[in-house]
């Protein structure tokens, strides 16, 4: 029984009822939570979660929050909360345009940053 969904630019999360979390979808820098960046053409669970009460999707991540409170990030970007010791450094393209929707670019170094399963995030108090 699926509880609640939500999509990104280019992926999709979906809660079942017993708190684990499907992904499907583009997934360049792990924003699916499957430890790479495969498309997935239909909802698949990630694996690393279980009892999850709340997602979301963003533009190039993911997150959620389990039932006891803990926080879990993945895809790319610095608006993952993490710190780089979490995270994977990847090389980008040297020049880049698009006409579409956002792409690697120039000034957009910190989307280099990757963790592509989820990890917990950590407040500070």
């Amino acid at each position: 029984r699926v509880v609640a969904c939500s999509a990104g630019a280019l992926h999709s999360l979906v809660l079942s009822g017993a708190g684990d979390v499907y992904s499907f979808g583009h997934g360049g820098g792990g924003r699916l939570g499957h430890g790479d960046s495969a498309m997935r053409w239909v909802p698949e669970r990630v694996a690393a979660l279980a009892g999850v009460a709340a997602i979301a999707a963003g533009d190039a991540h993911s997150a959620c929050a389990l039932r006891d409170g803990t926080v879990f990030t993945w895809g790319c970007g610095r608006a993952l909360g993490l710190p780089a010791d979490a995270m994977t450094l990847v090389d980008l393209p040297t020049s880049w345009a698009s006409a579409g929707n956002h792409e690697w670019a120039p000034g957009d170094e910190d989307r280099r940053w990757v963790a592509d399963a989820p990890t917990p995030l950590r407040l500070e108090p």
